[in-house]
């Protein structure tokens, strides 16, 4: 069209123009998106935001794990001890992998570590397409853990017998 022929002899004006057009239409996507989310509200997520059902979710765990004195996650969400107060199943135990692939010598230490806590949690997700949760996968834990909790996609186990926020005489005490 007549309207765009004056860019034909400038090839680099015009693709110029259509890169600042597609980058336009980026921003403000990004700036929609940044305007629907909310700030995460949890210890070092100042500058974070998150879908707003996300975020209840992520507190909602948080608040739930606040209760626990040992916490632990089957699929490497390590930001949940930063989160909360619990600690982790033994110390230093930050895992850069699944649960699933603990050495042994780590699944002892991660088994001893829930069964000497007062108040553990484990914090799990179900194996997407098979309904079974990760857990399941490790068959370690029996009939030691249920599930008493939902919220989002993580599912929160406790002991067998305790009422979450119970507390049990630690082991230290």
């Amino acid at each position: 069209s007549k309207a765009v022929a004056w860019l034909a002899p400038y090839p680099a004006l015009a693709a110029l123009l259509v890169a600042f057009t597609a980058v336009s239409f980026e921003l403000v996507s990004v700036r929609s998106q940044y305007d629907r989310f909310q700030p995460l509200q949890l210890p070092g997520t100042e500058f974070m935001r998150v879908a707003p059902r996300r975020g209840a979710h992520l507190r909602q765990l948080v608040a739930e794990i606040d209760q626990a004195d040992v916490a632990l996650t089957t699929f490497r969400f390590n930001s949940l001890y930063v989160w909360s107060d619990a600690d982790t199943p033994f110390p230093g135990y930050l895992p850069y992998y699944s649960l699933a692939h603990a050495s042994p010598l780590e699944q002892r230490l991660l088994q001893s570590g829930l069964r000497q806590a007062g108040r553990p949690i484990i914090v799990t997700r179900a194996i997407p397409g098979s309904g079974k949760l990760e857990l399941d996968e490790l068959g370690w834990l029996g009939s030691d853990f249920s599930v008493y909790r939902k919220i989002g996609p993580y599912t929160l186990l406790k002991r067998t017998g305790l009422s979450p926020g119970h507390h049990l005489p630690h082991h230290n005490d």
